[in-house]
């Protein structure tokens, strides 16, 4: 189930399930290497910031974003304002759009998300 906090985000409404990721990684990195960029993915970690020290960097959140579950795709170098890729269609790999608020109706076993 997808945590209800993930919801008060003004810039989302609808949700789609990747059914092949390996397949859409692959996808992103062609479209990321064309436009001159490296990539890299992995989860984020979450750290408590009361007793963290160390590096940070684009794969480790404080533990007040654990609910977040996020698995991110980085590309370097980075930049100050937003960057464009071009990937393939996506319509092979995805599920439906569906609403945001169906999310949680919509995990379950035999749901038609697939």
């Amino acid at each position: 189930m997808v945590d209800p906090r993930n919801f008060n985000c003004a810039d989302w409404d609808a949700f789609t399930v990747v059914r092949n990721s390996q397949e859409f990684l692959d996808r992103f990195q062609r479209a990321a290497e064309a436009a001159g960029f490296r990539m890299a993915c992995n989860l984020v970690e979450y750290y408590d910031a009361d007793a963290y020290t160390g590096d940070v960097g684009p794969f480790r959140k404080p533990n007040s974003f654990a609910y977040q579950r996020e698995f991110r795709v980085v590309i370097f170098p980075g930049s100050a304002g937003p960057v464009r890729l071009e990937l393939e269609s996506l319509e092979d790999i995805t599920a439906p759009i569906w609403p945001l608020a169906e999310i949680n109706s919509l995990m379950e076993f035999n749901s038609p998300l697939g």
